[in-house]
């Protein structure tokens, strides 16, 4: 969406889309860059990479990935990615869960991803160019996020930085360390908190109320918090996860309902008679895949 409303329309380039969905999710802080603070004496003892560069920090889980897979570091970019599509997809995601830093995020290129996003959010600019589009928004959040994003949460103080580091840049988590310090009982608790305040909870709600105040209508922000759980979905969840799921909405899961309100709409509009079959099918595979998550 940025980048439709910045870089592409400033280029002149076709309109894409007028409609907006954001599911659970905003951005909450800027990506590492790929060119600041290049040239700042790094702590070896710190246990997760201050912001460097991500460019550095995702060749080095790139490496890492390759040495894993028996890719010798020496081959052409070209070889390795093309040895890298020759193997199951299953294979790389199994590796990746082994790597010292297992998710890999989008870089500050200020090309893609500019670094004045949040100048552009909070002054009122992106509003103004949303409304100027008479574009629409639905953002909001389900009534369990934080059921996922316990999976794999750290229990121990060691872990909890790696584990917020996946996340965000080290400053950012130090600030949020400090923010949270004393606000829950645990460990996983603080981290789970944390990770779902900045992922979800904070996050949307601080950027529709940048929109509303930047001059976008409020009918064009429609926001919505679900905590109705479909019975069906307990019915095809995974034996490790039926306990912790069961009953609850957990983070995503309204991909689900979403698909169920396109059902009836389609149903009231002649759909196709096998429209719910298909819906119960993905929804049995849904729950199936829940078994290979580990962080979202």
């Amino acid at each position: 969406m940025l980048y439709e409303l910045f870089q592409a329309a400033d280029a002149g380039k076709k309109e894409l889309f007028q409609r907006v969905w954001m599911c659970s999710n905003a951005m909450p802080v800027l990506p590492r860059s790929t060119t600041a603070n290049l040239d700042r004496p790094q702590n070896p003892q710190r246990r997760f990479p201050s912001p460097v560069s991500m460019l550095i920090l995702a060749t080095g889980q790139f490496d890492e990935l390759s040495a894993k897979l028996d890719i010798s570091i020496s081959t052409p970019i070209s070889e390795k990615l093309s040895r890298l599509r020759a193997l199951p997809a299953q294979t790389i995601l199994d590796t990746m869960r082994t790597l010292k830093t297992s998710t890999f995020r989008a870089t500050l290129d200020d090309n893609m991803i500019s670094k004045d996003v949040f100048k552009r959010i909070h002054s009122g600019e992106l509003a103004h160019r949303f409304a100027k589009r008479n574009m629409k928004i639905l953002i909001g959040e389900v009534e369990h996020e934080e059921v996922m994003y316990a999976l794999g949460a750290p229990t121990t103080q060691e872990l909890l930085v790696p584990g917020l580091g996946n996340y965000y840049p080290s400053s950012v988590v130090a600030a949020l360390m400090g923010h949270y310090e004393g606000l829950h009982d645990d460990v996983a608790s603080t981290f789970i908190g944390i990770v779902t305040d900045v992922q979800v909870r904070a996050t949307t709600r601080a950027f529709a109320q940048a929109l509303v105040d930047g001059g976008v209508p409020e009918k064009d922000v429609l926001r919505y918090r679900i905590s109705l759980p479909i019975k069906a979905e307990d019915e095809h969840l995974p034996p490790a996860h039926k306990e912790k799921f069961k009953g609850k909405v957990p983070h995503a899961f309204d991909f689900l309902h979403w698909w169920f309100v396109l059902h009836l709409w389609r149903r009231l509009m002649g759909g196709i008679a096998n429209e719910l079959g298909l819906r119960r099918r993905r929804i049995k595979r849904f729950g199936n895949g829940l078994v290979h998550l580990r962080r979202l």
